[in-house]
């Protein structure tokens, strides 16, 4: 080393040159090196999701693949895993080329790996719900069922449907009338019909159509006045309440030409009036709001529901329900009712009004009837709250009313055994208890010289009254 820098210090030593100009960086230097790491972060994001992928579809294709007396699936969730399957291998190949794609180009926009962020975390949690949902298939769909969708009643009888309700077969003709399957469709041609509007009571919940209340009342009458020829007319479906009933009546009963309309009335049309699938404003519905159906696509929210239930509810909260249901129908009929029984029971006492209206404008008799609950055949001394309430509205209305609850108490008795013989829970009767019921119906017409005094206009055959709209549905005559 020279001795002149041996001996010199740090502030003697003088800065060395560069050997030119030293030149600031440019922007373009600089927006080079950002879309350079934006391109890294992407090919990065890409590779996770590419990773996610193809870990879930393998852990799907195995789960597919597998015995079922291993991994047990139902078909619903066979189906869902099949399609979380298809949807992953896809995300798989797109993520994949994204990546290859992202490290052959080298450089991105600043702003592509805050959208592709974005992109993921949607992706995930779409991934998530259907993983989810696998787990909590969605319920089976009303178009399985004798049943579809109506967009202003909720639901309605399919035309030509058939299928189980609690493991008994119920079917239905092109007018969603209830079919009585052994003898096919009835022929109401050159014969006085009897529509019985209703619900589960009506269609003969349990049943088979020929044991249903209206069809042996209808019989009896044919015994009893051979040149009567009545047809019983089934337009009962299953859950209605006097609200949908009404609209029924008006827009497909009615152009059913029938001679007189028979409406069936019990407790848990009270119950039911302000119930959150339909609810009656001024004289048209409000849309069904059908929100499980709209939102039984997300296995999140499945998930949440089922468990809500089950903490709410407890194991089995159908059991639950029916339990509830069963205790407001009661307190329903009892004399000392809260405000919003007080408020439904105004509800059912407006539409009745609505239901006389409709037939006098259409010169069609009607009949009320009334089927108790199965605390009021079991106790003689129970409340009466019910009968009195509509036997009252009746008289004021003009429209004759059957209180079944006389009926089925000489015929069977009162106390619990002929309360249980008559009533499957507290308002379907069992097959004795629709005998009864038939039976005291056609006494009640015969004394009110309702069969001989029928009006004419049922006489035509329905095929000439009804047009088909091409899927089974009858329009209104024109």
């Amino acid at each position: 080393m020279p001795k002149s820098m041996k001996n010199a210090t740090p502030e003697t030593i003088a800065p060395i040159e560069p050997a030119g100009p030293v030149l600031p960086a440019t922007a373009s230097q600089g927006g080079h090196a950002a879309r350079t790491s934006a391109a890294r972060v992407a090919a990065v994001l890409c590779g996770i999701g590419a990773l996610y992928a193809f870990f879930v579809a393998s852990a799907l294709s195995i789960a597919w693949n597998l015995p079922r007396r291993i991994l047990p699936l139902d078909p619903e969730q066979q189906a869902l895993v099949f399609e979380a399957l298809i949807g992953h291998a896809g995300l798989l190949v797109a993520a994949a080329a994204g990546y290859l794609a992202v490290r052959r180009r080298g450089r991105l926009p600043t702003w592509t790996p805050k959208a592709m962020s974005t992109v993921l975390v949607a992706i995930g949690f779409v991934s998530l719900d259907r993983l989810v949902g696998i787990y909590f298939p969605p319920s089976p769909s009303i178009p399985e069922s004798p049943f579809e969708l109506h967009a202003e009643r909720g639901w309605t009888n399919r035309p030509n449907g058939t299928g189980l309700i609690r493991g008994f077969n119920i079917s239905f003709d092109r007018w969603g009338l209830r079919l009585d399957e052994a003898e096919g469709p009835q022929d109401f041609a050159g014969k006085k019909r009897l529509l019985f509007v209703g619900d589960s009571i009506t269609v003969g919940y349990w049943h088979q159509a020929r044991f249903a209340y209206g069809r042996q009342a209808v019989e009896v009458l044919n015994r009893r006045h051979p040149g009567a020829t009545l047809a019983a007319l089934n337009g009962g479906t299953c859950g209605y309440d006097l609200a949908q009933e009404l609209h029924w009546l008006r827009h497909e009963g009615l152009a059913l030409a029938p001679n007189l309309v028979i409406v069936q009335l019990c407790l848990n049309d009270v119950t039911s009036q302000f119930d959150s699938r339909t609810a009656m404003v001024g004289d048209t519905f409000d849309p069904f709001l059908d929100v499980n159906r709209l939102t039984s696509c997300s296995g999140i929210r499945r998930a949440l529901k089922a468990l809500v239930m089950r903490t709410r509810f407890g194991a089995d909260p159908p059991a639950i329900a029916r339990s509830l249901e069963e205790e407001v129908v009661v307190q329903a009929a009892l004399s000392d009712l809260p405000e919003n029984l007080k408020a439904r029971w105004n509800v059912v006492l407006e539409l009745l009004g609505r239901f006389a209206e409709t037939c006098e404008r259409a010169r069609v008799p009607m009949v009320l009837v009334y089927f108790p609950l199965k605390q009021q055949i079991a106790y003689a001394d129970f409340s009466d709250l019910p009968q009195r309430t509509l036997a009252k509205r009746c008289r004021e209305l003009g429209i004759p009313f059957l209180d079944l609850l006389p009926g089925f108490r000489e015929a069977i008795g009162t106390g619990d055994v002929p309360a249980e013989r008559a009533m499957i829970d507290a308002v379907h009767p069992t097959r004795l208890g629709h005998q009864v019921a038939g039976e005291a119906l056609a006494a009640f017409l015969e004394d009110h010289h309702m069969i001989a005094d029928l009006p004419g206009g049922g006489g035509r055959a329905a095929a000439e009254i009804l047009k088909p709209d091409g899927g089974g549905r009858m329009l209104s005559p024109d």
